[in-house]
């Protein structure tokens, strides 16, 4: 029984130590923080299935220091074997961040959605989808960040050229206020 209670004295001393520690941890005050709500604006250079271009307008507050929520609109334009395709989209998406003493920090993240393509000669496709994004914002002052993402789309029927999957790479700026 004595063994039992001085490793759990030991145990929460070192759980103590290690929590003080952690949060003397210096975290770069240019980083938002709870509360902090972002703009953002995006362009993608699609590479797989087709080529193409786009813009995405994001919204989201930090409910954390690590954890965003918000809301993301996109406009998608392409040509696919002679044919243009126009898909609008909109759907939250959740972010999850790995703060630091660096101005630049590293995220990854999930989306659920709804999409909209029209191609010419045919009808528009309605369509769910959801995916994951990995990303890395790197802030220029306390209310501005450039970023890079890259996102994995799965849509539920098949647009696109008949494909179901789409990845690509966004390149943006985020603008904070706190």
């Amino acid at each position: 029984m004595r063994t039992w209670s001085i490793a759990v004295v030991a145990a929460g001393l070192v759980t103590s130590l290690a929590t003080a520690a952690h949060a003397q941890a210096p975290i770069n005050p240019l980083l938002p923080t709870q509360g902090t709500r972002e703009i953002s604006a995006s362009g993608n250079l699609q590479f797989s299935p087709y080529q193409n271009y786009a813009v995405n307008l994001g919204y989201g507050p930090f409910l954390s220091r690590k954890l965003q929520v918000g809301a993301q609109l996109g406009f998608d334009r392409s040509v696919i074997h002679s044919n243009t395709s126009t898909t609008f989209s909109i759907g939250p998406f959740v972010n999850y961040y790995f703060p630091g003493t660096s101005a630049t920090e590293p995220y990854v993240g999930a989306f659920i959605g709804y999409s909209s393509n029209k191609e010419t000669g045919s009808s528009s496709t309605n369509t769910t989808s959801y995916g994951v994004q990995v990303g890395v914002k790197h802030f220029l002052n306390s209310n501005v960040a450039a970023f890079a993402e890259l996102p994995y789309r799965h849509y539920d029927k098949k647009v696109y050229d008949n494909k179901h999957d789409t990845v690509g790479v966004d390149f943006g700026l985020a603008f904070y206020l706190k």
